[in-house]
């Protein structure tokens, strides 16, 4: 009788382990229908007296959605029955998705692993539409006092939208394209950020204009009034022919919702919005007419040249200046090679940019020494610079003017040679005289001389060095991702030193400039694309680098320069100093690394 008591409380107590080890997983969402410009909260729930064991959820088959991250909470709750105590343990994961494309998707099964036994969560299907499902906040209250010809508008889209302002739809390959962002609100704008970066596929980019601070002014749109700021403008170049499209521009933005009661100290609620996607139209430049001298130049453009001097001795230099003014893609022009002319030394010349209005207008001056050899009256000729009118749809070419040298006799005498030009100084007269010595000096042969063969080293150490060294501009020529590695150093370099500066003066542009060198000297060492968001370069960070302190300590200090530069009250020039030594550590960390 006690061994079948014995055997049945061995089989209870198993039993009741058995239950106890049972996890219960489900998944729910906060609404079934949202807007491309809302926020999903998808939660993952374990339920069971060991849920703070079981694995965390993964989001690894996910489509149509972007995961912006997860927040976890648990709880414990206790109770006795018939003098029995249980407990049961609830952890749960929020995600924040945001949606992709409209129409039906598919938030997918999530799998919970707990003891070797996987439980599953059933699929919810969502349903995606254009704008926002939610009501729009009520408008700020200098703008409900001011008021406008219209009523305003209880949907989201119709009170804050960006605005692509292009120069041109229908350009040519090469051609340059200027596009400045708008943002239009009527909303108290709290904090804004860029979102995920597209991908320009089939043009070149460069950012011409980023803010440094949330500045808006009043203007009127559609007999509406708005507040509108400028958030980024860009220079594109088209790279290929067709069909092309500028993709929408992505801003993160906290609105400030009004409180509406006297115990309401009112909120701040965060939406997505995006600019519309505008088709570009890009056509090849005519192989008919093309001139010889024609480098890819496409615009319209002037050409002067002038020279220093026309009255020098030889040995002596002067320069020689070339300007190229207009409108068109400078960033690609090639300028005319220095002519040649016997007995004048044309120097390597040093060329600079000198371009406005996002990277179009402007000149590009070319400046090189020319060094006259030998006495007599030179000539340089007039040089052609050709290029294509795209308002015109034909090409052009322009020459500089011809510029006549008279050069008289120097104190200084030039001989070519084969390796260098060494100069002679003549002394004292014209003709030197023969002394003839009187003793014979012995004869010594070089080769004997330890000079002669430290010479020859030499020599013998260059051609390695001269291998290496074509091997390396070769390798900078093919693989730009190691030329942007290479240039990152000396990048950060650069907008470190503008960064010491302001930090010096204690002037809020120091967070500009920390930032951007930050970014873009991440995004080059990592092999990711300058302009990607920070969101986007922390992401490649953390997956590259095993610190989490550095990564915490390099997302704080990017956080920073934001709320310095976009938050209202977020800047004290206090403190600069401190931001400035913690920039210096992150960058002497992430220089030690591998990356």
């Amino acid at each position: 009788m006690k061994q079948r008591i014995i055997i049945l409380w061995i089989l209870l107590l198993a039993c009741s382990v058995a239950f106890g080890a049972e996890l219960e997983v489900q998944s729910y969402v906060d609404r079934t229908t949202v807007g491309l410009d809302d926020y999903l909260k998808f939660t993952v729930e374990v339920t069971g007296s060991k849920a703070n064991k079981a694995s965390i959820p993964s989001l690894s088959g996910l489509k149509g959605f972007r995961n912006l991250g997860a927040s976890t909470s648990s709880s414990s709750s206790y109770s006795v029955v018939n003098g029995k105590m249980t407990s049961s343990v609830s952890a749960s994961t929020t995600f924040t998705l945001q949606p992709l494309a409209t129409g039906e998707q598919i938030l997918p099964p999530v799998s919970v692993q707990f003891k070797g036994k996987t439980y599953t969560t059933k699929p919810i299907r969502i349903k995606v539409k254009e704008g926002s499902t939610e009501p729009a906040p009520p408008v700020s209250q200098q703008m409900q006092q001011r008021g406008s010809t219209h009523q305003s508008s209880d949907k989201l889209a119709d009170n804050m939208f960006i605005i692509a302002d292009v120069s041109q739809k229908s350009v040519y390959k090469s051609q340059p394209i200027t596009v400045d962002f708008y943002l239009y609100t009527k909303y108290d704008v709290r904090n804004l950020s860029f979102g995920e970066e597209s991908s320009y596929s089939g043009f070149w980019k460069e950012i011409t204009y980023t803010p440094d601070h949330i500045n808006f002014r009043r203007t009127t749109y559609d007999g509406q009034l708005f507040n509108v700021m400028r958030l980024r403008s860009i220079t594109l170049l088209p790279t290929r022919s067709g069909e092309l499209s500028i993709p929408p521009l992505e801003m993160l933005i906290d609105v400030t919702v009004p409180a509406r009661s006297f115990f309401d100290f009112g909120s701040t609620k965060r939406y997505t919005i995006r600019s519309k996607k505008i088709p570009i139209k890009v056509r090849d430049i005519p192989l008919e007419g093309r001139p010889e001298s024609y480098s890819g130049a496409v615009g319209s453009f002037t050409i002067k040249s002038e020279i220093s001097d026309t009255q020098v001795k030889s040995g002596e230099s002067l320069t020689y200046t070339i300007t190229i003014s207009g409108s068109g893609n400078f960033s690609n022009i090639e300028p005319p090679a220095m002519p040649d002319v016997n007995h004048l030394r044309f120097v390597e010349p040093e060329i600079t940019n000198d371009v406005s209005s996002g990277g179009v207008k402007g000149s590009k001056v070319i400046r090189s020494l020319v060094i006259p050899e030998e006495q007599g009256t030179y000539t340089i000729p007039a040089l052609s610079f050709a290029y294509f009118d795209p308002q015109q749809k034909a090409y052009k070419v322009l020459k500089t003017a011809t510029h006549t040298i008279n050069v008289d006799k120097g104190e200084t005498l030039y001989i070519p040679s084969a390796g260098a030009q060494n100069v002679v100084h003549i002394e004292g007269a014209d003709i030197g005289f023969i002394q003839i010595p009187d003793t014979v000096t012995s004869f010594h042969l070089y080769f004997d001389a330890a000079g002669f063969w430290l010479i020859w080293l030499i020599l013998a150490l260059c051609i390695p060095a001269a291998v290496i060294f074509a091997k390396e501009q070769e390798k900078l020529r093919g693989n730009l991702h190691y030329q942007r590695k290479r240039l990152a150093t000396r990048i950060l370099k650069k907008y470190l030193r503008q960064a010491t500066e302001y930090a010096q003066n204690k002037d809020r542009a120091f967070y500009t400039a920390a930032q951007t060198g930050l970014l873009t000297y991440l995004a080059d060492v990592l092999h990711i694309a300058r302009g990607s968001t920070a969101d986007a370069v922390l992401l490649e960070l953390k997956s590259r680098i095993d610190s989490a302190t550095l990564y915490q300590r390099t997302s704080s200090m990017i956080e920073r320069c934001n709320q310095a530069r976009f938050m209202p009250g977020g800047f004290a020039s206090e403190n600069i100093p401190r931001d400035f030594e913690l920039l210096k550590e992150i960058m002497a960390d992430i220089a030690k690394l591998k990356l």
